[in-house]
């Protein structure tokens, strides 16, 4: 079964091309260009990733990601942070992410990324089961 990634970004056209490259690399995705819609939709599909923007016109990508992160439902969820005007170590700590990507992109880097975020999340959620 694919796994299900939420990606937030507000320019059309870089949506565009994370929602295909995405989906060729075997993932469902669920999009939106507004960040008002994160918790509506984690509670809905309930992904195994958030990939944000971190400019997304009225609201910012780290105080959604810290809203993400302060919900006892949500806070196991991975997140990562895109943008080409930023710092990644201090988006990292800022935020509460757990990866960030910077501006422009190579997509097999983010494929790379998104499966290993995935997979530590998984290993992580089978130790704390033990």
């Amino acid at each position: 079964m694919a796994q299900t990634l939420l990606i937030v970004e507000d320019d059309p056209a870089i949506m565009e091309i994370l929602k295909y490259l995405l989906a060729d690399s075997g993932f469902n995705t669920i999009s939106s260009q507004y960040g008002e819609d994160v918790d509506e939709l984690i509670d809905l599909h309930q992904p195994e990733l958030v990939l944000m923007d971190i400019r997304l016109g009225k609201m910012d990508g780290r105080e959604i990601c810290r809203n993400i992160k302060s919900h006892a439902r949500n806070f196991k969820i991975p997140v990562i942070l895109m943008s080409a005007h930023a710092v990644a170590k201090d988006i990292l700590n800022e935020a509460c992410a757990d990866a960030f990507i910077s501006k422009p992109f190579d997509i097999d880097y983010v494929v790379n990324l998104i499966n290993k975020t995935i997979e530590i999340d998984n290993i992580t959620s089978r130790i704390s089961k033990l």
